[in-house]
């Protein structure tokens, strides 16, 4: 749990640094025992603290989505960490 909380305190963080606004975000969960013991634990924190739940189509509809990047390394990077790479300075707020 701290730790899938703490993955989405570094999203926002860095969706605000890197695109000057919150982006709609994509939380991948893979099944397995563990995250589905926790999941209404995890879901009850998310609410609280004031996310809701969206369709994967509605959140991919986010203009964040559509900024071209290449990364292709070696490395597990978020969308955001990649568009960190893509992005040389922060994006203006209106887009």
């Amino acid at each position: 749990m701290e730790h899938i909380l703490g993955q989405v305190q570094g999203a926002e963080t860095l969706s605000g640094r890197i695109l000057g606004r919150q982006v709609r975000q994509i939380l991948l969960l893979h099944a397995n025992r563990l995250n589905g013991r926790f999941l209404p634990d995890l879901l009850r924190a998310l609410a609280e603290r004031g996310y809701t739940f969206i369709s994967l189509d509605r959140a991919l509809a986010d203009p964040a989505y559509s900024i071209p990047e290449s990364y292709t390394g070696s490395k597990g990077l978020s969308y955001l960490e990649r568009l960190a790479i893509a992005i040389p300075a922060p994006l203006p707020a209106n887009e």
